[in-house]
């Protein structure tokens, strides 16, 4: 490990690696800690959520048992006649298809009841005195619908409640309405509710006591029921306002959790839901696993990163060390091993920065005494430069009068003229062909944009067709769904039907009272029946009718939403490729024809400067005619040239080559 440290880069990477491993895990757990706060107050929100939609839930089917209780009391009132049998069939009448019904009954002011079951009636009459009972006086006194706290039956041995309401008439109290209403179905909601793993729901009823709970010892029984506050103390607050928090305490069973508590407002109840902590600290561990791989990921992915980048930071470090060693070649700079004689990499650079700057020193020394011999070497040349002006000056007077007539200068004229001629036939003929060029590709052009066109406005069309055809469908089928008025309409002449029934039933009581002037009053009755009874059948009938047209509505919708996602998803679809198409095509045809353009241009000033070659071609000859005549008298000059030239050329190329590198060296270094 002490070996690993001794180079530059190994400290650098070790250095900025813990560095960043710090900022990373202190980012990390700032991250962590924020997401498992914000996760708790979320999961709090979601356990408080789904206690209120079950409160509601609850509370919907309790207020379905109430105004079953209160259409039977005003059913009650309405009537004409409170004989057993008439109240009876009321009774009977209202209690079928509920199952959770346990017995639905009438009480009068004296403490006679009427049981929808005739045989427990029977039982009981004269035994019980309704008036005596608390849903009865409950009831009284409130003169409302009442709903006392849920108990166990002692016939069925299950939870139920009663819920009872007056009968008023003419605002004279004739006795009360009740049922008992298992709670069966309240159960069945709780325990179906989807929960996660160990968590559970329980009911408290109005006084605190428990209605279901999951530990069985908190469950009432036929001696008595437990007490919320009793088992469970730290949740006065929350049974006292529901809704307002979610306490996180420690449940029946020692293990702590999160328990939310929901108000379902017409029994007075609360609805519970409890959650172990432990659940959300199952998601905020997997979210530090998460952190960690990505940390160690990260750390990886660093770590070679950061060793590339500091190599090539140091790369510069390598070639000084190089430079010490007198090595100035281009070979590839590799790092070697620090020797021994070195402490670390640090000092083995400053020894090596102080080798360099004495090697420098010595070659810029060497430089100033090669400068002084240039000097020398520049004078001895100044001599012959004499000369050399003198031969130039005579090659200067010849060549300005040189001229002639070269035969082999004329003969390629003439054969330069000759092939300008073809040229020009062949530059001619690519003009043409490239005139007919851009007439094709204005013709590809016009029909580039008449497809263009048609492309974009097929799509316009079909865009416009799907957007009315949408609009169309969707408000035939909103109008369709005016059958549910129907299905509306024929509830209330189901109603209208059962009351005139009920009419008609109290109009025979009457017409049998009345003997035998109201016979023909019961033939009214009856008649009035069997209408009744028609008319039942006659508006199943049309609830029949308006089942199949809702269905139909409804495969309507379903067959339009698929013909218009086809459209939307398909045929649009193709429409715009199709455009892009012609654009792309219409593109490249503008390219096409601006080549086409510029070729035929390009063609024309290559011709036209053809013929400007072929006239200097005609003058190029006639001075080569007086070129010929000098020619006799550069040739003795040239020979006088060469000795002196050949001299004075090697020493100023000697010259030149000392004095570029020297000076530029000597320039750039101070001693």
């Amino acid at each position: 490990m002490l070996k690993m440290r001794r180079t530059i880069r190994e400290k650098l990477t070790i250095r900025i690696a813990l560095l960043v491993i710090s900022l990373f895990v202190i980012s990390m757990f700032v991250i962590v800690s924020i997401a498992s706060d914000k996760l708790i107050i979320e999961q709090k929100k979601g356990l408080q959520s789904q206690a209120d939609v079950c409160a509601e839930q609850i509370n919907t089917w309790i207020n379905k048992q109430i105004i079953l209780v209160e259409h039977t009391a005003k059913q009650v009132m309405l009537s004409s006649s409170l004989e057993p049998e008439y109240i009876r069939k009321i009774l009977q009448s209202q209690i079928e298809g509920h199952d959770e019904l346990l017995n639905l009954y009438f009480a009068n002011e004296r403490d006679k009841v009427v049981m929808s079951d005739f045989s427990l009636e029977q039982k009981v009459q004269d035994v019980i005195k309704p008036t005596t009972r608390d849903w009865y006086i409950q009831a009284k006194e409130k003169k409302g619908t009442i709903l006392q706290a849920p108990y166990v039956d002692s016939t069925t041995n299950e939870m139920c409640m009663t819920i009872a309401a007056p009968v008023y008439i003419n605002d004279s109290l004739q006795g009360v309405v009740g049922v008992d209403v298992l709670l069966t179905s309240v159960n069945e909601l709780i325990e179906n509710i989807e929960y996660s793993s160990g968590a559970y729901g329980f009911l408290v009823d109005n006084v605190g006591n428990y209605v279901c709970h999951i530990n069985e010892d908190f469950r009432p029984t036929s001696e008595g029921a437990t007490s919320i506050l009793d088992a469970m103390p730290s949740l006065k607050n929350i049974i006292e306002e529901p809704g307002r928090e979610v306490v996180y305490t420690k449940d029946y069973n020692g293990e702590q959790s999160y328990i939310a508590i929901s108000r379902v407002t017409d029994a007075g109840w609360d609805l519970g839901m409890t959650v172990p902590s432990k659940n959300i600290q199952h998601t905020m561990n997997v979210m530090l696993i998460i952190a960690t791989v990505i940390l160690v990921l990260g750390l990886g992915i660093m770590t070679f990163f950061i060793g590339r980048f500091i190599k090539n930071m140091l790369e510069p470090i390598n070639i000084l060390k190089r430079f010490a060693t007198g090595d100035f070649s281009d070979n590839i700079v590799t790092e070697g091993a620090i020797p021994k004689e070195f402490k670390d990499e640090e000092e083995q650079i400053r020894v090596a920065t102080a080798q360099v700057k004495d090697k420098i020193r010595k070659i810029i020394v060497t430089t100033k005494e090669e400068a002084s011999s240039i000097k020398d070497i520049t004078l001895a040349t100044s001599d012959k430069m004499e000369n050399l002006n003198d031969s130039i000056n005579n090659i200067h007077s010849v060549v300005h009068n040189v001229g002639g007539e070269i035969d082999t200068t004329q003969e390629l004229i003439k054969s330069i003229g000759e092939s300008g001629d073809e040229l020009g036939k062949v530059i001619g003929g690519v003009t043409d062909r490239a005139s007919q060029a851009a007439m094709q590709t204005n013709e590809m052009l016009v029909r580039a944009k008449d497809m263009m066109e048609r492309s974009v406005n097929s799509s316009k069309k079909a865009t416009t067709l799907y957007s009315d055809t949408k609009k169309e469908l969707e408000k035939a089928i909103e109008d369709s769904k005016n059958v549910e008025q129907i299905r509306n309409l024929t509830e209330e002449i189901l109603a209208i039907s059962s009351q005139t029934n009920l009419l008609a039933l109290n109009a025979s009581i009457e017409a049998a009272r009345a003997g035998e002037a109201g016979k023909g009053f019961a033939v009214v009755a009856d008649e009035v029946r069997v209408l009744a009874d028609n008319t039942k059948k006659a508006v199943d009938k049309i609830n029949s009718v308006t089942g199949v047209i809702h269905e139909s509505v409804i495969e309507l919708s379903s067959g339009s939403e698929k013909i218009l996602k086809f459209m939307n998803e398909n045929v649009v679809k193709d429409y715009e490729g199709m455009i892009q198409l012609a654009k792309k095509y219409e593109d490249d045809t503008e390219v096409f024809n601006g080549i086409a353009s510029n070729l035929g241009a390009s063609s024309q000033e290559m011709k036209t400067q053809m013929e400007e070659i072929r006239a200097a071609i005609y003058n190029i000859a006639k001075i080569t005619n007086d070129v010929e005549d000098g020619m006799t008298n550069i040739t003795s000059s040239i020979d006088v040239l060469n000795s002196s030239s050949n001299d004075v050329r090697n020493r100023f190329i000697e010259l030149t080559g000392l004095s570029e590198n020297l000076n530029t060296t000597v320039e750039e270094f101070k001693i």
